[in-house]
């Protein structure tokens, strides 16, 4: 690969990484105002002061779904190329329908998000302390 298509694939990383590091601090609500986004940083601090194990989260942003990947360690590795999350429907301490998949660290990138997840460069890690 020549020098100027190199500079010109890593400008292109920069840019998308900085698109979505500017987005990760947008709000995403659904139709009945619920901020995704915040939810998902809820649920976030509730799996990391359960789940010492827990690494990384990692969120997938979407308008009617909270979409999220835990890295633990801990967990088995996954029997296919693909992830599968476990999806729950609203409640009241959880009001958006979920889907959530756990994932050794070392399968991070590897696996095959579901469809309409989107890519893995989509992922916005959810950066919450252990109260």
């Amino acid at each position: 690969m020549s020098k100027r298509r190199d500079k010109k694939a890593r400008k292109k990383v920069v840019v998308r990484q900085k698109a979505n590091l500017e987005r990760a601090f947008e709000p995403v609500a659904t139709p009945s105002g619920v901020d995704i986004r915040e939810e998902a940083t809820k649920l976030a601090r509730e799996i990391k002061q359960t789940h010492s194990s827990v690494e990384r989260i990692i969120w997938f942003p979407d308008d009617s779904e909270l979409r999220i990947i835990e890295l633990d360690p801990d967990t088995i590795k996954s029997p296919t190329e693909e992830i599968e999350p476990f999806y729950f429907d609203s409640t009241a301490s959880l009001p958006v329908p979920s889907g959530i998949a756990i994932i050794r660290p070392d399968e991070y990138g590897d696996l095959i998000l579901p469809e309409d997840w989107g890519k893995w460069e989509d992922g916005q890690e959810l950066k919450v302390e252990n109260e």
